[in-house]
Order: structure tokens, then sequence, then C-alpha cells
């Protein structure tokens, strides 16, 4: 009976477990940061790769630390893209790097 219980239990709980996503291409979520600077909203097909972006987030003590956060998403993303035009990730980084969200 115990075999049973830890089988169904496992079989619940590996149905409910997913494969982690791939992350955005950098190129991809430069080109899609970049919409959202120029129209101020998502375009269709860019929701995952900005939430990438918005994802990384620095903290200290529970505080959230805007310029660390902006560092951190430059140099993670921004900078991963080797054909994006550096004054275009500087104005997505000036405009978006420090917020929290949309």
């Amino acid at each position: 009976m115990k075999n049973v219980l830890l089988a169904a239990s496992l079989s619940v709980l590996g149905m409910s477990l997913t494969l982690p996503a791939k992350a955005a291409d950098p190129c991809t979520q430069v080109l899609c940061l970049f919409g959202v600077v120029a129209t101020g909203k998502v375009q269709s097909g860019c929701k995952s790769a900005v939430a990438g972006y918005f994802s990384i987030q620095d903290f200290s003590h529970g505080s959230f630390l805007p310029d660390h956060t902006q560092r951190s998403r430059k140099s993670k993303v921004l900078d991963k893209c080797p054909s994006a035009d550096s004054g275009k990730v500087q104005e997505i980084n000036d405009k978006l790097g420090r917020l929290r969200g949309l």
C-alpha cells in the first residue's frame, strides 16, 4: 500500500513540474524592448522576451535596488547582443533599466 501511495504521489508531482523555459535570445530581447521604448507597449510576440528582461531584479535586505538592477539587465541582456546599436541599447537601458516592470 505504501508503494502505491508513493508511486501515486511521485506521479502527481512529476505532472506538476515543468521544464524551465529557454531564455530568450538577447537580440530578440533588445528588439522587443526597443519596441516598448518606441511605442510604450509590448508588441505582439514579445511578451516572454520583455518578461525575461524584467525578471532580472536586484534586492538587498528586501529592498529593490534600481541602480544595481539597471547594471544587471545591461550586462545580462543588452550587452549580449553583438549586433545591437549601442545608442539604442543605451536608450533602452535609460528608459527601462531601473523599472520593476511595465
